[in-house]
């Protein structure tokens, strides 16, 4: 069309989708603890590095594993009463419907408590489905199991606990909610006046 013209971007990964942060902390409940929260954000599980050689270059220089628009995260907090480590994967536009998207959340965690009158093991799976409905509200559900052991049970440990030197049990949960959220970035919230 007269007054018309066509534009042909190349788009180019910028700096900043992933973040390290470092914490600790002293608790009366859980004793002492640091923490390591590593969270790669617009990550691309199918974005492989183009060789293992120059993988990690790839990696940090934004060239591997970025692009999909999904969120991956790990957590580690060693602590010397209290312990958990966590690995998610977050798909939000699973059928790349792009507006009401269908998303997609796996969870793998453990955790460690060190009791007075037992030591508690606790590894756990959740799957979580979402439906997101326009831009801020969203449903979700999903499955979570979650395998307990005690060990180490002290003899004049709660009955509840029970006797035996290591004591399993399987927990089985169906996690349903809803949410409602206008934030546009959760670490620098902005009014959406201003936009």
């Amino acid at each position: 069309e007269p007054g018309m013209v066509d534009l042909m971007y190349e788009v180019r990964e910028g700096r900043g989708t992933g973040n390290i942060l470092f914490g600790g902390g002293l608790s009366s409940n859980s004793g002492p603890f640091v923490s390591i929260n590593l969270q790669k954000t617009n990550f691309d599980v199918g974005d492989l590095p183009t060789s293992w050689g120059s993988a990690a270059s790839e990696i940090l220089g934004g060239e591997a594993f970025t692009g999909g628009g999904q969120t991956l995260r790990l957590f580690l907090a060693p602590g010397s009463q209290f312990s958990t480590y966590r690995l998610s994967f977050f798909e939000p536009d699973l059928l790349r419907e792009h507006v009401s998207r269908l998303g997609l959340r796996l969870d793998l965690y453990k955790t460690y408590r060190f009791l007075r009158t037992h030591d508690e093991d606790r590894s756990g799976l959740g799957i979580t489905l979402s439906r997101r409905f326009g831009r801020y509200f969203s449903l979700f559900a999903g499955p979570r199991l979650e395998k307990i052991r005690l060990t180490d049970i002290d003899p004049n440990a709660p009955a509840g606990i029970g006797l035996d030197s290591n004591y399993r049990l399987w927990k089985h949960t169906l996690v349903a909610g809803a949410s409602y959220s206008t934030i546009e970035d959760r670490f620098s919230p902005v009014n959406a006046e201003e936009i």
